[in-house]
């Protein structure tokens, strides 16, 4: 099964996991998703809102930099649009975000008051219902 924008739920939490094609790590994700029978809502990271992103943000503690890629492994392009994102507003930062999404770390993942960015086996647990963890 491949990543697609379908929206599943489990049992009343839905999980969104905002992702890149070519991106290993979300494709790691969709696979430990699929093993463990969770369904989620995929959406290509391209597509993300400013709202999509207040709620990523409300779940983080590092804000803007929790969530975008660092320059030891961003592209020219990006660090160029990653350069003056921190002399920017809020807003400006909202916006600049949304219109840039190549600056992001994918895949970014949130369920009902949980968060992860990037992909790593061992904190992706917590999106496990409690109901199969007990």
């Amino acid at each position: 099964m491949s990543i697609h924008e379908t929206e599943r739920t489990v049992g009343e939490a839905l999980i969104k996991v905002y992702y890149r094609k070519p991106c290993t790590a979300s494709q790691k994700a969709n696979s430990w998703f699929q093993n463990y029978g969770i369904e989620a809502k995929y959406v290509r990271i391209e597509k993300i809102s400013e709202t999509d992103l207040l709620e990523i943000l409300s779940l983080s503690e590092g804000g803007f930099s929790e969530i975008t890629k660092k320059s030891r492994t961003s592209s020219k392009k990006t660090l160029k649009a990653l350069m003056g994102l921190n002399a920017l507003t809020f807003k400006e930062a909202l916006s600049f975000v949304t219109e840039h999404p190549e600056c992001l770390i994918t895949p970014i993942i949130i369920g009902k008051n949980k968060m992860l960015v990037g992909y790593n086996e061992v904190e992706m647990r917590k999106f496990i219902p409690r109901y199969l963890r007990d």
